[in-house]
């Protein structure tokens, strides 16, 4: 009854009803996505689609709105730290709960139908409900983007993240729905009133049948379902059809994505808005396949301290001699996160006795690699992590010292030059991904003479992250009609339009 009461705190009314299967989000879709004008033209890619391009900056970078004052590099690095372990444990509760629910025999691949009922919802009817919506954690995120959305256009700021299956913009509340308030990118607030083209989803629709998720019933005519996991219910948000225009396309500047599906609520989350390229149905990376815009995206990671030259360009990235490609794994449990098979890890060449089943994914859900680019320091199993700290040890001989959060840092104060040995990551089909020391160590303080290993560990069964710094100055190229991830080296800020 106390969780009840919880929801009922959130004026949420839970659907208990079963969603009927039978639709299918790509051919929702595919209809509803249409290009305004002529941006999505032949020609000036090489495999004959259009580009379309997003400039992405990092959350540090000298402007960025999300750019916090910290007293020392440290205080800095120990948010990172805390940042990521909250990534971490949100990667694992959404895997644990849907391993549950799908043991139970509780889970369904639609969403409920909404019911028009003043009772309450029965706490145990709840437990036939799918996962809520997969939003990354409050202040979550390493990379943003500027969106126009709208019309006329409101700026709003998003994190982009590879986790996350939905288009997300915080609300503005009601009091002040009628005065448009300019000021903090990062909390600042969607005016959906303000909006001609904002067009609501309603519930019952055949496009809010398709959101996987526990739906909000009652007196709601709009598509609204369940944000959170089951533990822990933070809201609900609404969908809708709206328009977002691109930075810029191959021959372009600032096309319009007409009626994309999006997310609003009143309980915007610290990170500005979400762009989400998760593998689900309703990711913007999705929408861009269904509508065979682009089923492909690359994106190119600069340096942490470079102000810009990062980017995304969707239908980018295949012309690369050097790329190397892995298969994209799938979860037995959940679909949203980009899976990879991590085979081997060597140092100097020599691959580390690390036994194939730490690094494996499991049948039960357990283990297995995801590519992330929202958690900033890669993480592996201890056990894995163990074996290369040795290694590390026995190539560096350099005074280490303790810094607290980071397991392996060396004091340079009497050294100019870190040498450090190479280590390759080595993924299923022989993809191997050479790291170099920018990629493995950290400066953690203001004078650069400490430097720490960029990488922690995790947990027995969490999942391998490989992470932002990991993935710097390397062309990372998501080809899902192939169902493959691909890496080559290069030098991101000189080439930002990849």
């Amino acid at each position: 009854m106390a969780r009840a009461a919880s929801l009922f705190s959130l004026s949420l009314l839970l659907c208990l009803m079963p969603l009927v299967a039978g639709y299918s989000i790509s051919t929702l879709l595919e209809t509803t996505v249409p290009l305004a004008g002529d941006g999505h033209s032949n020609g000036g890619a090489s495999n004959g689609r259009e580009l379309y391009y997003f400039s992405l900056k990092h959350r540090d970078a000298p402007n960025s709105p999300f750019l916090q004052r910290y007293s020392s590099r440290h205080e800095l690095l120990q948010t990172v730290l805390q940042r990521d372990e909250e990534r971490a444990k949100s990667f694992l509760e959404h895997i644990v709960q849907r391993r549950a629910r799908q043991a139970t025999g509780m889970v369904t691949e639609k969403g409920f139908v909404a019911m028009d009922s003043g009772s309450p919802p029965d706490p145990r009817s709840q437990q036939t409900g799918d996962a809520g919506v997969l939003l990354p954690p409050a202040g979550a995120g390493e990379y943003y983007t500027e969106l126009y959305v709208g019309t006329p256009r409101q700026l709003q700021v998003a994190m982009v993240d590879l986790g996350s299956d939905v288009v997300w913009l915080g609300e503005a509340p009601s009091r002040l729905q009628k005065r448009r308030i300019d000021g903090d990118a990062v909390n600042s607030h969607f005016y959906p009133s303000s909006s001609s083209s904002f067009t609501p989803i309603p519930a019952r629709s055949e496009p809010c049948l398709t959101v996987d998720g526990i739906h909000v019933c009652g007196n709601a005519k709009s598509c609204r379902v369940l944000v959170g996991t089951e533990d822990h219910y933070t809201g609900a948000l609404e969908f809708a059809y709206e328009d977002i225009r691109l930075n810029r396309t191959h021959h372009h500047k600032g096309s319009v994505m007409a009626n994309i599906m999006i997310t609003i609520s009143k309980t915007p989350i610290p990170t500005g808005g979400v762009l989400g390229l998760g593998l689900g149905k309703t990711s913007f990376a999705t929408q861009m396949g269904s509508n065979h815009i682009a089923n492909k995206f690359a994106y190119c990671l600069s340096d942490t301290d470079e102000p810009s030259g990062s980017s995304l360009v969707f239908n980018a990235g295949e012309d690369d001699p050097h790329l190397e490609f892995t298969p994209l794994v799938t979860h037995p449990h959940i679909t949203t996160f980009h899976f990879v098979n991590l085979i081997a890890i060597t140092v100097n060449n020599i691959k580390l006795p690390i036994p194939s089943k730490v690094l494996q994914l499991h049948n039960q859900g357990e283990g297995g690699t995801i590519i992330d680019m929202s958690t900033r320091f890669s993480r592996f199993p201890k056990s894995a992590f163990d074996h290369i700290m040795k290694a590390f040890k026995s190539h560096i001989d350099l005074p280490t010292i303790l810094v607290p959060g980071f397991h392996l840092c060396y004091s340079m104060a009497n050294s100019d030059i870190l040498r450090v040995p190479s280590l390759t990551l080595v993924f299923q089909n022989n993809a191997r991904m050479r790291l170099p020391m920018e990629n493995l160590f950290v400066s953690a303080s203001e004078q650069g003479d400490v430097m720490c290993l960029a990488m922690v560990p995790t947990s027995p069964g969490t999942p391998t992250v490989i992470g932002s710094t990991q993935q710097q100055n390397f062309l990372m190229v998501v080809d899902r009609g192939r169902s493959r991830v691909g890496f080559a080296p290069r030098q991101c800020a000189s080439l930002p339009n990849l």
